[in-house]
């Protein structure tokens, strides 16, 4: 019996898994398909430049691609959603894919208990998503981060080429 090595960059005997073709969007939506991300709860919700109390769509969305792209127009909300998630070992979310090949950018990534942004990767998400040290604030969206979806490009950091080839 021969002992293989897998990694997530290589396949065994260090071979390129075929599944690794180039990206249609800068932002690396196999990271939630690699890290075990699944929606749970897709709110529509203008988290940023809003008042609270505003009134514009803030409906609770099945969370396929369509319904996403749908909720990016500015009459219901401009893009921006509290996405609440939950960590799988064994199943992936359709989603990641869907808007890879719609080519929707994730504009801002953001945690509304601390406060901070957050990058995409699998540890820093995870992180984001347990309860941690933060703004004096109770953490009444467990598991929830806020993410602004967009189709404009965004701007290259040092996690964009994360599991890229």
């Amino acid at each position: 019996m021969a002992n293989e090595t897998v990694s997530k960059t290589t396949g065994p005997s260090g071979a390129a898994p075929a599944e690794r073709e180039k990206r249609n969007t800068v932002t690396n939506w196999r990271v939630f398909e690699e890290s075990g991300l699944i929606p749970v709860r897709v709110k529509c919700d203008g988290y940023r430049n809003n008042h609270p109390a505003d009134l514009s769509c803030h409906s609770n969305l099945v969370p396929t691609c369509e319904n996403i792209e749908r909720h990016m127009d500015e009459r219901h909300g401009g893009g921006w959603f509290k996405v609440r998630f939950r960590l799988s070992d064994s199943k992936s979310s359709p989603l990641w894919r869907e808007l890879e090949s719609a080519g929707v950018e994730l504009g801002d990534f953001y945690c509304p208990h601390c406060r901070e942004s957050v990058p995409v990767s699998p540890r820093k998400i995870i992180y984001h998503l347990n309860p941690h040290p933060g703004a004096n604030r109770v953490n009444l969206l467990p598991a929830t981060l806020c993410m602004t979806f967009t189709k404009q490009k965004p701007e290259q950091d040092e996690y964009s080429d994360l599991y890229m080839e």
